[in-house]
């Protein structure tokens, strides 16, 4: 089936793990498997609105949580204002994140060197989720 499911049990077989006679403040998402494959609800993936690529350590990467640093097959391309591409990865999944510097389009500053701060759009398609349609958005830099 190509139906959406939520899971708001909690995970394992005890309805009330905090012993606090509410199980219904107990909400710890289950992890289930499909034919061998493990589900990631969509609700897992986080995609940021934003971030800062200025070295502080803090937010200087575009990471999608539920997608990066796992072996999900996910692909994003991300344009400028002009709709010019200026980055594309097709093994997102793998990857830490975008560190805001351009791999693609005209590129105008030296090499390595991160994208003005302004208003960007994206569009990401990762396997099993979103219904095999692409995640479109846009992201802010601000560093």
């Amino acid at each position: 089936s190509t139906t959406n499911v939520k899971d708001i049990s909690n995970a394992g077989l005890n309805a009330d793990p905090d012993g606090d006679n509410n199980p219904g403040n107990n909400n710890e998402p289950t992890i289930i498997t499909i034919k061998g494959k493990t589900a990631i609800a969509d609700s897992l993936v986080v995609i940021p609105g934003g971030f800062s690529p200025n070295g502080d350590g803090s937010g200087d990467k575009f990471v999608i949580t539920g997608i990066n640093n796992t072996d999900k097959i996910a692909e994003i391309y991300i344009y400028n204002r002009w709709g010019q591409l200026i980055y594309k990865n097709t093994d997102f999944g793998k990857e830490e994140g975008w560190d805001g510097v351009a791999t693609s389009g005209l590129l105008l500053a030296t090499k390595g060197a991160g994208v003005p701060d302004g208003t960007y759009y994206y569009t990401v398609r990762a396997e099993g989720l979103w219904e095999g349609k692409a995640k479109i958005g846009f992201i802010t830099i601000a560093r």
